[in-house]
């Protein structure tokens, strides 16, 4: 029992290491012609290219200077871009390195030449294949500002001319908030915590029955609300520049939360009336966590709150609906003892879990 503990930790673990990759795409169309940039993560074109030439571990500048040819004409493998139903040629520029909020990133100069102006059709397929994480996050100015998110299943967008297309992005961006708390393993897990003790109460030195379903639902509506709250300001002060915060720090802090909502089941600091006050205070740590990600997009303000609005009504939305879910059926099972036992070694293995992302984050290694 002590090894598939052991195991499942790791597990965990190593599936959650390599955080979502994010690269970022500016695209400014003006007749036929288009200037872009494509700004990839150092980390992934290690991945994909081999640029650790000296094999020590750490990617950096100079080696990238070294395959810049490689770098140049990556922009026209990884896109295809085609204007009135007919392919652009894409020719790449000089390299630089730039810096974004999730970490450091090659940025890709390149210009489209098209045979035709019309309607704007991307394609990406880079890394996608390989990696299900991974996402492009794309700014369109074709006659008005818009944005786009493409990924391993959602790989094209399709762009007329013209005045922006508002609800098409805030769609987008909903989704994304979404795909946020379904898809992301540590706001699964810290979710999970919140929610876990929803049904029983702690007295004496241990957990007893909830005895009213309303208290338990009012008590998850406060939590969930708090958090989102939190995340959307965080989100919102990181994503307008109103604040910076190190990318990596902020991740730490993360695990941190994970580790301290799990403990907190198992003994209890924050209880009942007061975890609404924890939630709120840890959503601001998680919103940071991702705004770093959206501010690379490099949006007008409108664009931005737009955006946003988009992003916290999926979050909000992704999040009612996993507790919908699993209040009733906890509220049924809350007198099983193997409830309380679930609550507590559940608690202890997310524990370990975020306490192994804590150092990953913390001192950049991994197991």
């Amino acid at each position: 029992m002590r090894h598939l503990f052991v195991y499942a930790l790791l597990a965990a673990s190593s599936a959650s290491a390599h955080q979502s990759s994010t690269a970022y795409l500016n695209l400014d169309v003006a007749g036929t012609a288009i200037e872009g940039r494509f700004d990839i993560a150092i980390d992934d074109a290690q991945r994909m290219l081999a640029l650790d030439a000296n094999s020590d571990g750490v990617a950096t500048w100079g080696e990238a200077r070294t395959i810049e040819p490689a770098l140049r004409a990556l922009p026209a493998q990884a896109l295809a871009i085609a204007m009135d139903g007919e392919p652009c040629a894409i020719e790449g520029a000089p390299i630089a390195l730039v810096e974004h909020g999730d970490g450091l990133h090659l940025a890709l100069p390149f210009r489209a030449i098209c045979a035709r102006s019309g309607a704007l059709d991307l394609r990406y397929d880079w890394l996608v294949d390989i990696d299900p994480d991974h996402r492009l996050l794309a700014r369109i100015d074709h006659g008005g500002e818009r944005s786009a998110i493409l990924s391993g299943e959602v790989r094209r967008a399709h762009i007329e001319p013209g005045a922006p297309q508002g609800m098409a992005a805030f769609a987008a961006f909903f989704w994304q908030g979404v795909f946020h708390i379904g898809l992301g393993l540590d706001h699964l897990l810290f979710l999970s915590c919140l929610l876990l003790p929803a049904v029983v109460r702690y007295r004496a030195g241990r957990y007893e029955v909830a005895d009213s379903a309303w208290r338990a639902f009012v008590d998850v509506v406060k939590v969930i609300t708090a958090f989102t709250l939190a995340h959307a300001l965080s989100l919102a002060a990181v994503s307008l520049e109103w604040m910076r915060l190190p990318v990596r720090f902020v991740e730490a802090l993360v695990a941190a939360t994970i580790l301290f909502a799990a403990l907190n089941n198992v003994l209890p600091l924050a209880r009942g009336e007061r975890l609404w006050a924890v939630a709120f205070g840890f959503g601001l740590i998680h919103g940071a966590g991702y705004a770093s990600v959206l501010a690379g997009l490099e949006m007008t303000t409108a664009s931005m709150l737009l955006a946003l609005l988009g992003f916290n009504l999926g979050v909000e939305g992704a999040q009612v609906l996993a507790a919908s879910v699993f209040l009733p059926i906890a509220y049924l099972c809350r007198r099983w003892a193997l409830y309380r036992m679930a609550l507590t070694t559940g608690s202890l293995l997310i524990a370990g879990v975020a306490l192994l992302w804590l150092i990953e984050r913390s001192f950049n290694v991994q197991f």
